[in-house]
């Protein structure tokens, strides 16, 4: 790396913009942090994308034009024309706050046995609704014992050493949906991680996003990268024939019921944990509107109803049972 060379690459694939593309670009470029360089992947070679980039005109953008090839191809490009010690992430759409870069190169530096770190994250629904601040486990220790079954980092928000990320065979291609979840569980094998416990990162959850649009595939796509985990753990081959049986939902009448039904939850389960009873009972009686058969729907919905002395105990129970069957489910 020369003197010149920046010290982080941020490195975001968009396929098109949903009409926060330009806000989002700039959320990195009003960093109070500079030394930088922003690699966006524009996947399909979008017009639109494409014009909303050259309107911004930054030096420190590059933009690469290609074939659509996916997201996960699309960090891998990205990262081969990276010139920075670290490589952030940012998702088309989100926002980084303007101190989320100088925070997170200054724990990296005073922290150098940290190979990764992911921040808290605000989220918003598509109607404005402020869902509160998700949190993360912080110590290495603690993410490394709950992985398996709560979310562990923010993908868009990570900073991760660009050796590491080498050395531990960049993102998959293979795994088109879920990657950041292999990524995260081969680090963890090698190397120690962290979050830091400030909401440097915001975004709006969206009905059109991958974990709702296609969450039984990102499901099992995320079930074959744990495979995979316990495989090494037990030095065996990784079962990643299981890959090529995965195939995607489709996108009919049905799904988009689906599609509403888990958006509705989503953000009423964001809500209830954050207090906000009365919101969180709406979105919930949405969700039983579609899915009127779903216990899980309408155990939270009673719940919205309850007081905190009762409610807190059941989520409390209910945390120790997904972690000692490791489910992953709310």
């Amino acid at each position: 790396m020369s003197e010149n060379s920046p010290l982080v690459s941020i490195v975001m694939g968009v396929h098109l913009d949903e009409g926060t593309l330009s806000s989002s670009i700039k959320s990195i470029l009003n960093q109070t942090y500079n030394n930088f360089e922003f690699i966006i992947l524009n996947d399909g070679n979008d017009k639109e994308v494409r014009n909303v980039v050259n309107r911004i005109d930054d030096p420190r953008i590059t933009l690469i034009n290609q074939e659509k090839i996916g997201l996960t191809a699309c960090l891998n490009i990205g990262i081969e024309n990276s010139n920075g010690i670290f490589i952030a992430r940012h998702d088309a759409g989100d926002f980084s706050h303007k101190r989320r870069l100088q925070t997170q190169v200054d724990y990296m530096l005073k922290h150098p046995s940290i190979a990764l770190c992911g921040t808290f994250v605000n989220e918003k629904t598509e109607s404005g609704h402020d869902l509160g601040i998700t949190t993360f486990p912080t110590e290495n220790t603690e993410i490394k014992e709950n992985i398996i079954s709560k979310n562990a980092f923010c993908h868009g928000s990570i900073m991760i050493a660009k050796e590491v990320l080498i050395e531990v065979g960049g993102y998959r291609e293979d795994f088109l949906r879920a990657q950041d979840f292999d990524l995260w569980l081969r680090v963890i094998n090698r190397f120690k991680i962290a979050n830091l416990d400030l909401p440097l990162y915001s975004r709006i959850i969206s009905k059109s996003s991958i974990s709702f649009l296609y969450g039984q595939s990102q499901d099992a796509y995320a079930d074959v990268a744990l495979k995979c985990y316990r495989a090494r753990l037990s030095n065996e081959s990784e079962p990643l024939h299981l890959l090529k049986d995965i195939t995607d939902e489709s996108l009919n009448e049905k799904q988009a019921n689906k599609v509403e039904i888990k958006y509705n939850f989503y953000c009423g389960r964001k809500l209830y944990q954050n207090e906000n009873m009365k919101l969180a009972r709406g979105y919930f009686l949405k969700a039983l509107k579609s899915g009127p058969f779903s216990l899980k729907n309408a155990t939270f919905l009673v719940l919205t109803l309850l007081p905190k002395i009762i409610r807190t105990p059941i989520a409390g129970f209910w945390f120790q049972v997904k972690k000692l069957f490791g489910l992953k489910i709310d």
